[in-house]
């Protein structure tokens, strides 16, 4: 069997996974030994392969999640063996408030900046993305972003 050495993520202290991802592949998270915080705003626990989130400590590295999401993580193959699971601060991006950051938060932003559509359960905190106190076509595209798994 061959030897792995560690890699340059040996030290990564947070990830942020965005709401598209659907599948964890082998090694993504090898030798991630300092992780204290795992991010991931997939509303649906990402399938995992065997033993891909194995380096992680999950006495101390706290994964947050999609707020409506927690229960899912908590029972979900790997996911549930997380000490600490709690929802994802603030959840920017979140603008139509279904706890998740897809493309109807981008298209909801849009519709509000070009006050096409002002529903009452729009989130201004949340879909405020880069905090400048207006929203803008620059929150909708940092929602893209997140969507696609960017920051």
């Amino acid at each position: 069997m061959k030897q792995k050495t560690p890699r340059a993520k040996s030290h990564l202290e947070t990830i942020d996974c965005g709401s598209n991802l659907s599948t964890i592949g082998e090694d993504a998270f090898y030798y991630c030994l300092f992780l204290s915080t795992f991010k991931c705003h997939a509303v649906t626990p990402p399938l995992c392969v065997q033993f891909v989130l194995y380096d992680i400590n999950k006495d101390i590295c706290v994964l947050q999640v999609s707020k409506g999401s927690v229960d899912a993580y908590k029972n979900a193959e790997q996911w549930k063996e997380f000490l600490l699971i709690e929802a994802l601060p603030n959840n920017k991006g979140n603008a139509n408030g279904d706890d998740a950051i897809s493309m109807a938060d981008a298209n909801a932003v849009v519709n509000y900046f070009l006050a096409t559509d002002k529903p009452q359960d729009f989130n201004l905190k949340a879909a405020d993305v880069n905090g400048d106190g207006s929203i803008t076509m620059a929150d909708a595209n940092q929602i893209v972003n997140m969507f696609l798994g960017g920051k």
